[in-house]
């Protein structure tokens, strides 16, 4: 991720502030169009007509149609308030109750994408555009997961044998979009049963109780 630097907010009215504006517009219709008519119809020119801009104007924004993808699922995570609620997870006295917090935001999260991710993972199998846009936010997935299970490592918490990148990777795939479909969706589970079983299991895969503390010595 970029940052900002010393940039200065843009005024209102002003030419940047506009730009900003368009930016934001591309990227809502974006969304919308993939999660009602699926990914297909996410390209520069249909984008483009639904948010009133030029093909050009799509063009010079994302320069290209995985940018424009990968863009808009990026958005979605920040406008969507997930981003946030994820960044504040971590550096708790717990790093086990750290794990099982961004479990539940995640599945929580799940419901509002899940129609995009669908359609973004069967679609990068042959669309490399779509496979850019899951791959990039699969990936930041695993990184969040990484980042709250190092202070769990650091701790000597994380169970034997386990690094920190097989047991990100492994969380990843015990709350991956498909596994919530399968298991909500297709065998009707609830989904406050998935979020507390992905949690349970996690815990009793992945982390290793403290260590017990010495009995203070007897007067």
């Amino acid at each position: 991720m970029s940052s900002t630097g010393s940039r200065r907010p843009a005024r209102p009215g002003s030419r940047s502030h506009a730009s900003s504006g368009t930016r934001e517009q591309i990227l809502g219709h974006a969304w919308a169009q993939a999660r009602g008519r699926g990914i297909d119809s996410v390209t520069l020119a249909d984008v483009a007509r639904a948010a009133g801009v030029s093909r050009q104007a799509v063009y010079l924004h994302f320069g290209s149609r995985a940018g424009l993808l990968v863009a808009m699922a990026r958005h979605h995570d920040r406008t969507s308030g997930f981003a946030e609620r994820a960044a504040r997870i971590g550096g708790g006295p717990d790093p086990a109750a750290d794990l099982a917090e961004l479990i539940r935001a995640w599945c929580a999260y799940l419901p509002d994408i899940l129609p995009v991710a669908r359609a973004l993972s069967a679609a990068s199998a042959d669309d490399q555009d779509a496979s850019a846009a899951w791959q990039d936010r699969m990936r930041a997935l695993r990184s969040e997961f990484e980042r709250v299970l190092t202070p769990l490592a650091a701790a000597g918490r994380l169970a034997p044998d386990w690094t920190v990148a097989e047991a990100a990777a492994w969380t990843w795939a015990s709350v991956h979009p498909d596994q919530w479909h399968h298991l909500v969706a297709e065998c009707g589970w609830d989904p406050a049963a998935f979020t507390s079983r992905c949690v349970a299991a996690a815990a009793a895969t992945l982390v290793r109780p403290p260590a017990a503390q010495p009995a203070p010595p007897r007067a």
